[in-house]
């Protein structure tokens, strides 16, 4: 009876061995597909480097390329930004001696400026002639003609000239010399052939209303003036932001300082200024000069 017992224990650990011997099973099976789930991460890594690789390149050239069309529009336009006077041959400063006709100072009926209107256009002359500016009326009303100074302006500017009586011409002929030009008006000093002068500021928007735009800032006589035909006299009209001086003959005979409402910065002039029923009129500019303060 032992043996048939002893034959069943040995069949029962023959079948623990067999179940103790390694081969492939489902932990391992387990094991490989975490392995497939960290290389799919590791594929995922790779994508996004490649991202962060082609991004960045992107941006850079066009930050990199960004600085170079401006600095080429800045290089491009500089020689059309800077030279505005090669599109006007008229220089800042200098003087005019009106050798030639056409040149800076406007010298035709066509091209001046009149503040008043002209009843008869052919009654009135502007020429250069005998090398000097020339304006002259035979009109009965007021008339007042400037030649401004093309294109340049200048906040604060000196301007002279030599001025004569010519004949036929009454005594009542105002040689005017402006500055200050701008919207809002201008700044004019009159020399009469007779010695007194006056200065004005001309108020363009009392123009627009319909009223009388020359205000009167001072007069009087002009003692170092030189009376008579054809004999020269140097005016000189100081323009400043804060003061205006009238100078005859180098001689200062107005000035008004700390102007706090005077209208600076603006272009300058020369003209014709004179009163109803005062006719022929006739004076010449022999030369201007614009001089920097």
């Amino acid at each position: 009876m032992k043996r048939p017992f002893l034959v069943l224990i040995f069949l029962m650990l023959l079948l623990s061995l067999a179940c103790s011997i390694p081969g492939k099973n489902q932990p391992e099976d387990i094991e490989g597909e975490v392995t497939v789930e960290t290389t799919s991460p590791t594929q995922a890594v790779a994508v996004n480097p490649t991202q962060t690789v082609y991004s960045p390149p992107t941006a850079r050239p066009t930050s990199a390329e960004t600085p170079v069309p401006v600095a080429t529009q800045e290089k491009t336009q500089e020689p059309t930004l800077s030279p505005t006077e090669p599109e006007s041959s008229c220089p800042l400063f200098g003087i005019e001696e009106f050798d030639t006709p056409g040149g800076c100072w406007p010298d035709s009926v066509d091209k001046v400026f009149s503040s008043a209107s002209i009843s008869d256009i052919n009654k009135i002359n502007v020429q250069v002639k005998d090398s000097r500016l020339e304006f002259e009326s035979q009109l009965k009303e007021d008339v007042f003609l400037y030649s401004f100074y093309p294109d340049n302006e200048y906040d604060e500017v000196i301007v002279r000239a030599s001025v004569t009586k010519i004949e036929p011409s009454r005594n009542q002929n105002g040689f005017a010399l402006v500055c200050h030009i701008n919207r809002f008006g201008w700044y004019e000093a009159r020399v009469e052939s007779s010695g007194t002068f006056e200065i004005f500021q001309y108020d363009a928007l009392k123009k627009q209303n319909g009223q009388n735009p020359f205000l009167r800032l001072g007069s009087g006589g002009a003692s170092s003036f030189r009376t008579g035909t054809g004999r020269e006299n140097i005016l000189e009209l100081q323009c400043r932001n804060d003061s205006l001086t009238f100078i005859v003959n180098d001689k200062q005979i107005w000035e008004k300082v700390n102007f706090t409402s005077l209208n600076s910065g603006g272009g300058v002039g020369v003209g014709l200024a004179s009163y109803s029923n005062t006719f022929p009129r006739h004076i010449g500019f022999e030369y201007v000069e614009i001089l920097e303060p």
